[in-house]
């Protein structure tokens, strides 16, 4: 079911619920910490919704369906860089800390579009933080 096709609020809530939870996944202690809290103090589980602002969903919603129209699967490092709206230093440090993940492909270290999304949703829901 393509994001773009949803009209029912419902099935629309469903779906950045599940973006979300998957851009906060596999995520460091500390991330996992600042999500407890935009999310209001701890993470339900999978059955009960998250409460996030309606700004955050909006966000994440948006980046989910520029996502879907997103051909890329990766991109070079200045590709990146335009996307998340960083510096050079900046990119590395991210990938340092496994922020987004990046593969190797013949000479070229390549970073994977999946991973910025997922890191541009983490910065909107905890930006925007809980209702």
């Amino acid at each position: 079911m393509s994001l773009l096709s949803l009209r029912d609020p419902d099935d629309i809530r469903a779906a950045i619920e599940i973006g979300v939870r998957e851009a906060f996944a596999h995520c460091s202690p500390d991330i996992l910490k600042s999500f407890a809290a935009a999310v209001g103090g701890e993470i339900p589980p999978p059955d009960q919704l998250l409460k996030l602002s309606p700004a955050a969903e909006r966000g994440a919603f948006d980046l989910l369906k520029r996502q879907e129209r997103d051909p890329h699967l990766r991109v070079r490092r200045p590709v990146a860089m335009q996307m998340i709206g960083v510096g050079q230093s900046k990119l590395f440090e991210l990938e340092d800390a496994g922020l987004i993940d990046s593969v190797m492909s013949g000479g070229a270290r390549l970073i994977v579009v999946d991973s910025v999304y997922r890191l541009l949703i983490r910065d909107v829901v905890l930006s925007r933080c809980c209702m």
